[in-house]
């Protein structure tokens, strides 16, 4: 195995060691052994990964910390923030080492035959290494000390382990990795570098992750998550569709189409995996659910505008009170109501379930869509409920983040009209709370809708398990008012709960809609 990783790598370093030097005319194509295209290969890596953190850690802190009234910034501090947002979120969730397949890649899958599963092993283990290598020489280059460095870039590694493996999961459910998002993309990158620079410069400080960072029972659990994430990494058995997916975009990008090679392997594009997962989907049928869809929103435009717009009207009347209040009392009244604001996370999680209006959007679709089809016996297919499923789930989205965005206008106002305009930023993580829980309760309720469908031909609510998955919704809701932390912690954990029940209820839809989905 070890052998095999090396010999992929060894002919990676030739083939783009002489695309290099074709790209840059340097000479003609010298012959050089291997093992010095390898070495030059890792360098040229390396010195990038060490231009990185000077640009976007090193002279940012030397920027901030000049212009900064305080001592806010200080370099480890600083260093281990930017590198939470910039590099262990961002990084890893957007620039997969692992799906890098370019030419080279198509040389080394098409022409020298390597096995899929090896080329994304080898892929994988070398961006650890580099990143490995990379980051800690960069931290110690610019003055943090040897310990911290090492223990900081065992983070960045573990992050780069788990940003892979919630890359593969998207891929195995939407057939693109999340930076070909565009959308999502531009979200993780725009949130991230705003909490990177702009949060931190507008609270004058960062804050101190070093408490977690180099905490050893943090770090245990973390070790334990990328032991997990290494083992479904090397374990898993789709490669082969992934790579004859990239060559296939790859021939498609060129004009090159060859409908004769349009699988990699003996696994077909457009089909399912070895392991029974939907990839990719059918555009035609995807299209036509999407044009069924606006067609019903646009039916009962007034019916979905008047839900949204009573719960909006709710949150204005609430802010309108809340600021004639700020404004006719003392100072000390203000500040109360600020610090409510500001550690207002755990209430909103029942206060965002109250207001979630896709329950009452998935009652409206089973009465005017999903009746007739259920009773026609449509709804039979695992890939036509499971991309129906991620239509309906892009537009509940929309509903729910339009009334918390209205929210998060609505704590602004307020934290204005409280004389606190200047420490306005410190609002910022509750706002971003209060979008994730809209987003968490879309997926939510239309994945009960779908794993507990609770309407007979009536409309009337029947079945225990509906039941049970909102009575457990309101124990939760009610133990984190007992949740005592800071919302951008709250924000973090919330975060994570969110990815893993992105993955969960996809595959609780995928595998048991069939049964679960039907008319009680």
């Amino acid at each position: 195995m070890r052998e095999r990783i090396l010999y992929q790598f060894l002919l990676e370093a030739d083939n783009e060691s002489g695309r290099l030097r074709n790209a840059l005319h340097i000479g003609q194509n010298v012959k050089k052994s291997s093992v010095v295209n390898a070495a030059l290969k890792i360098v040229l890596d390396i010195v990038t990964k060490i231009i990185y953190v000077l640009l976007f850690m090193y002279i940012p802190y030397r920027i901030l910390s000049t212009i900064s009234v305080w001592e806010g910034f200080q370099l480890r501090q600083s260093i281990v923030y930017f590198t939470v947002f910039l590099s262990c979120i961002c990084g890893s969730l957007i620039n997969s080492g692992m799906f890098e397949v370019d030419e080279d890649a198509h040389f080394l899958l098409v022409t020298m035959h390597v096995e899929p599963s090896l080329f994304f092993k080898e892929r994988m283990i070398y961006k650890l290494l580099v990143d490995g290598l990379g980051f800690g020489i960069a931290y110690c280059l610019i003055g943090v000390d040897f310990g911290h460095a090492f223990y900081l870039t065992v983070w960045v590694l573990i992050s780069r382990l788990v940003g892979e493996l919630i890359n593969l999961y998207v891929f195995r459910y939407t057939g693109k990795m999340i930076s070909e998002l565009t959308i999502v993309t531009i979200a993780i990158m725009g949130t991230c570098v705003f909490m990177t620079y702009g949060f931190s410069f507008l609270r004058n400080r960062v804050v101190d992750f070093t408490g977690y960072i180099y905490n050893y029972v943090w770090l245990m659990a973390a070790l334990i998550l990328a032991a997990v994430a290494l083992y479904a990494l090397f374990n898993y058995a789709g490669y082969g569709y992934i790579a004859g997916r990239y060559i296939e975009r790859l021939k498609l990008r060129d004009g090159e189409i060859d409908t004769a090679a349009s699988g990699y392997g003996d696994m077909p594009l457009n089909e399912y995996s070895k392991n029974g997962y939907f990839h990719i989907y059918d555009k035609d049928r995807k299209r036509g659910l999407e044009y069924l869809h606006k067609v019903f929103f646009k039916r009962n435009f007034d019916y979905i505008r008047n839900t949204i717009a009573a719960r909006s009207i709710l949150i204005v009347i609430a802010c309108v009170g809340a600021s004639v209040v700020c404004r006719m009392s003392q100072q000390d009244t203000r500040d109360t109501i600020w610090n409510v604001m500001c550690n207002a996370m755990p209430i909103m999680v029942f206060i965002m379930y109250c207001l979630s209006v896709t329950p009452k959007l998935c009652k409206t679709m089973f009465c005017y869509i999903d009746h007739d089809i259920l009773q026609s016996g449509s709804y039979v297919g695992k890939r036509y409920n499971f991309l129906n499923y991620v239509v309906r789930l892009k537009m509940m989205t929309v509903c729910e983040v339009f009334q918390a965005i209205v929210l998060c206008a609505a704590f602004i106002i307020v934290g204005v009209a409280s004389g606190n305009a200047k420490n306005i930023a410190e609002i910022v993580p509750v706002c971003v709370g209060i979008i994730l829980l809209a987003v968490f309760y879309a997926l939510f309720n239309l994945l009960v809708y779908y794993v507990c469908q609770p309407y007979n031909s009536e409309l009337k609510v029947k079945g225990y398990t509906f039941f049970a998955a909102h009575a457990g919704m309101l124990a939760i809701c009610y133990g984190c008012v007992y949740v005592s932390c800071t919302a951008l912690v709250f924000d973090m954990v919330l975060a994570v709960v969110l990815a893993v029940m992105l993955s969960l209820s996809a595959t609780l839809v995928y595998h048991f809609s069939n049964i679960t989905f039907k008319v009680r």
